[in-house]
């Protein structure tokens, strides 16, 4: 318990580049719809501008190092200041506690962390706690989150392999983070940028079976020349989506700069919109101000970039409409990759250039049955699989499901909408509510795209209005179902909105 100790205030963390989270469920829910579009920010001069520009939330860090010099001697004033300053201007807060690196009195004491042992696990707790018993007494405090994960064992405290305990640890920082209110809690599990297949990542799997939601946290461009491509990009996304299953994810990192000043207000855009596009109900945009000594969405002279203006004009569409935007959901995919596949990467390459949505599943789904909902399954081979996981895919064969080595084998699948022109460079997705149909198109491409986009016969033709303009757009009815002809800009969005009572 941290009752008796004391606690003063201050902190910020160092950045995280490319992350997953999973987020627990918040046990009660805000009387109004609410969907976090916010930026990363340590500070209070800039609240009032950030909320003007459209922005309703911040993520604010703080450093274990930084926040406890000393045992049990919490600095936490410029956590107590920022919040204040949001309660004053109606801004959420979601409160990183980064505990990755230990601080320094407690490497001294022991040479590092160590899991086992009970006093690092008080003082673990005991920090959690102490920040989250700061953010209670506010109204601003939306959020907690536990940072990159618990801090790494000393090789001298790994008793068994790797990472052993890590679960447990997740526990702990749960536990005391939640000690102090009912607010969600997010927690980080870094995503290798460069492995043979994003769905093999297993990290991100067991942790979202412990909790509740998952989130993720993607800088899609480096200075030192990484880029994920737009399949790469999707597939990651695609990959939290379906990790989330029916509970939701977040975007609670999204990069708006600086990626060596390659990133553009265009790249915003679309990255926004694509996170969206596959039901994300929170972005957090990093960072407001440089940190690092890295361009941000503001430069160094205060001047607010291009990047910062797209990001507002996406959280603008999302947080003036957030009774629209909350109970959206993406349509279920029809095919399925397992990804415990080599293959399973190329496969969702090929769907995606197809315009062919699908799900990500674990070998665990395969064999819980799950995998009954989809027409289709992309397994490269049963040669490998473990036999629970090759029966119940020959089980799933002889119910009438199609299972097949790769995607190439899917030439006669239909994509969700049909694109003439684009040549794999534009995406579509549909987003659904009881009361709305929302359609996110892309151009994916750095040229010009004109295409005609067909649709079922059960989507309305009118009347769909453009969500970034206010335009009203009809569809042209036709044999196989209502069309759409549109020309996009270089690396280009359009957003349209249909109420299902005007059908």
């Amino acid at each position: 318990m941290v009752l008796h100790r004391r606690v003063r205030t201050s902190g910020a963390a160092a950045p995280l580049l490319v992350a997953w989270l999973s987020w627990l469920a918040p046990q009660t829910r805000p009387a109004e719809p609410f969907i976090p579009i916010g930026v990363w920010y340590d500070g209070t001069e800039d609240l009032l501008t950030i909320r003007s520009l459209g922005f309703n939330s911040i993520t604010t860090s703080v450093a274990w190092p930084v926040a406890e010099p000393q045992r049990s001697t919490y600095q936490l004033d410029v956590l107590e200041r920022t919040l204040s300053a949001a309660d004053v201007h109606g801004v959420k807060v979601i409160v990183q506690v980064e505990t990755e690196s230990p601080p320094s009195w407690l490497i001294r004491r022991r040479g590092g962390y160590c899991f086992s042992t009970a006093d690092d696990r008080t003082d673990l707790s005991g920090f959690v706690n102490a920040v989250t018993t700061v953010a209670a007494r506010h109204k601003s405090f939306h959020a907690i989150d536990v940072g990159s994960g618990p801090p790494a064992y000393t090789k001298r405290c790994r008793a068994g392999p790797a990472g052993t305990g890590m679960r447990e640890q997740l526990e702990l920082l749960v536990e005391a983070a939640t000690a102090r209110g009912q607010h969600p809690v997010t927690s980080h599990s870094r995503l290798s940028r460069q492995g043979s297949a994003v769905a093999s990542e297993t990290d991100v799997w067991w942790r979202t079976a412990l909790l509740d939601h998952a989130a993720a946290a993607i800088h899609p461009k480096l200075p030192e020349g990484d880029v994920m491509r737009p399949a790469r990009l999707g597939a990651a996304l695609d990959l939290i989506r379906s990790v989330s299953r029916e509970k939701g994810w977040t975007l609670a990192e999204l990069q708006a700069g600086p990626g060596g000043g390659r990133v553009t207000a265009q790249d915003v855009r679309v990255w926004s919109w694509m996170a969206l596009s596959r039901g994300a109900r929170a972005i957090g945009y990093y960072a407001w101000k440089p940190r690092d000594r890295r361009e941000a969405m503001v430069g160094s002279d205060g001047a607010i970039t291009t990047r910062a203006r797209a990001a507002a004009d996406v959280a603008t569409v999302v947080t003036s409409n957030p009774a629209l935007f909350q109970p959206l959901r993406p349509r279920r995919a029809t095919v399925a990759i397992l990804s415990a596949s080599p293959a399973s990467d190329s496969s969702y390459r090929q769907l995606f250039a197809r315009n062919i949505q699908s799900d990500f599943i674990h070998p665990d789904d395969v064999i819980s049955g799950q995998i009954s909902r989809y027409a289709v399954v992309v397994a490269e081979s049963t040669r490998g699989l473990q036999a629970p996981v090759a029966d119940a895919l020959r089980l799933y064969e002889r119910s009438g499901g199609r299972v097949v080595r790769t995607a190439a084998a899917l030439d006669d699948l239909p994509p969700d909408v049909r694109i003439d022109g684009g040549a794999g460079l534009v995406e579509t997705r549909f987003l659904e509510s009881a009361d709305a149909l929302l359609l996110i198109a892309i151009n994916h491409a750095g040229t010009s795209q004109g295409v005609t986009m067909t649709f079922a016969p059960d989507v309305p033709e009118a009347i769909w209005q453009n969500m970034e303009t206010g335009a009203s757009v009809n569809f042209v009815a036709g044999a196989s179902g209502p069309a759409y002809t549109y020309t996009f800009a270089p690396r280009d969005v359009v957003v349209l909105m249909i109420r299902k009572k005007y059908r």
